[in-house]
């Protein structure tokens, strides 16, 4: 039996070309020439921010919970112990 199909790596997603993104930022460089261009900038930018923010959250918080546990399992053990 064949597994289903799997997605695509985040490398192969992300592959960027650098010379794209500098042809992209001189297109868009009289963007900012006005003050509605220059929110449109700013309102990406923190749009971005908080995507990436909800990925790394989405691992911190599991972390964090981890860590909770082990030190709390072994604050019992050295109370009972202690």
């Amino acid at each position: 039996m064949r597994p289903g199909p799997t997605a695509p790596s985040l490398k192969s997603v992300v592959c960027v070309d650098l010379s794209m993104l500098a042809a992209l930022v001189l297109a868009l460089g009289g963007l900012t020439s006005s003050p509605l261009g220059t929110l449109l900038v700013a309102l990406v930018a923190i749009t971005v921010i908080v995507l990436v923010g909800r990925f790394v959250l989405s691992v911190a918080w599991k972390l964090l919970v981890v860590a909770t546990i082990l030190v709390g399992a072994a604050w019992v053990v050295t109370t009972m112990l202690g």
